[in-house]
């Protein structure tokens, strides 16, 4: 678990965290159809509207890759209904193959109908060059996404 915090005020102004877990995508989600390697579980991140635009996301997930690189695990993934998740982590893992941390990734994703029940946001969770216009908001289904390191 990562919290950002202002150093100033301690933890009365959180403008963010992010939780990542060890572990494999059959087991987390209790389904032998999905990977049994054990993966990163970018399991949730947050930041606070008003710290948005900044670079937290983008921080948040590099020290999440850095733990996971330092694992000697190959494979990172999320659950999500929103695309802007999946374009962040994407972002980040493109930093780390311009730094040549990592040679290259392949992203893949599975539709899971039904598993949050409804949908999680107000409206529909829209991005600038991603859609998941294919999964049906209102039953609750969500995409995991996975990115396998090269």
């Amino acid at each position: 678990l990562l919290i950002a915090a202002d150093k100033n005020h301690g933890f009365e102004h959180v403008h963010g965290f992010s939780a990542t877990k060890l572990v494999a995508p059959s087991e987390y989600f209790s389904d032998d159809s999905l990977f049994a390697d054990v993966g990163g579980y970018f399991a949730a991140a947050a930041v606070r509207k008003e710290s948005q635009s900044h670079g937290l996301y983008l921080d948040l997930n590099k020290r999440r890759l850095d733990y996971v690189l330092k694992n000697g695990v190959k494979h990172v993934f999320t659950r999500t209904q929103n695309p802007r998740v999946e374009e962040g982590i994407t972002h980040s893992i493109d930093v780390l193959v311009a730094n040549d941390v990592v040679n290259g990734y392949e992203v893949g994703r599975v539709l899971l109908k039904g598993v949050y029940g409804k949908m999680l946001t107000a409206t529909q969770p829209t991005s600038r060059h991603l859609s998941y216009n294919d999964i049906d908001y209102e039953n609750g289904d969500a995409v995991m996404v996975t990115w396998r390191f090269n």
